[in-house]
């Protein structure tokens, strides 16, 4: 998404102060961007372990596996998307901004892989006996962590719901209402994607 592909309303801001308008507008545009998710996903025939993983696109490129057919989303954590760009920028500056991007949510999954691995039993993958992405654990316990972990570590890469100064401060996060519910799910919606934010 460029920065003049946004829906501006902030006339009241322009020539005034551009600072606050420039906070306003990509703010709207972080809410409005579908893509960089920190996730935990459950599998709905093992209660008892859970998958942590990350994508740099839409959620919906992770809803499903073709490995696991009863794997499921339960909790998603947006992350900030890249910066805005005018949309005159060369295609160079944005392929660089998209591998920057990439990098950084590689850093911020490795990180919380890390600190799951000071909590829970990591399930190894049978045949190579490598560490997988899933772990021994409650995925409601595993999400409060993850909250916590990345409020704490990485700020400013998270999407904040009221005060940041405050310490009751929430996670942008989009939540599987029909799972916590254990009722029949429908498929992956990604507009509305945020319901209230769960910490």
């Amino acid at each position: 998404m460029f920065d003049d592909e946004i829906d501006d309303d902030d006339d009241l801001y322009e020539g005034r102060d551009y600072k606050m308008a420039w906070q306003r507008r990509n703010l709207r545009y972080q809410e409005a961007s579908l893509e960089n998710w920190i996730y935990v996903g459950v599998d709905v025939g093992r209660p008892g372990v859970s998958k942590v993983g990350k994508t740099t696109g839409e959620m919906n490129t992770r809803s499903y596996g073709s490995q696991n057919p009863w794997f499921a989303i339960k909790y998603a954590f947006k992350l900030r998307a890249p910066m805005l760009l005018s949309s005159h920028a060369s295609d160079e500056r944005v392929r660089l901004g998209k591998e920057r991007n990439r990098a950084r949510v590689s850093v911020i999954e490795k990180a919380v892989k890390e600190i799951l691995h000071g909590h829970y039993r990591c399930i190894h993958h049978y045949t190579s006996g490598k560490p997988s992405e899933w772990f021994e654990a409650d995925a409601d316990c595993m999400a409060a962590l993850i909250s916590a972990f990345l409020i704490e570590r990485f700020p400013n890469d998270v999407i904040r719901v009221g005060d940041e100064h405050d310490e009751s401060t929430m996670l942008m996060c989009w939540k599987n209402e029909e799972l916590l519910k254990k009722s029949a799910m429908p498929g992956y919606q990604e507009r509305g994607v945020f319901s209230k934010p769960l910490y």
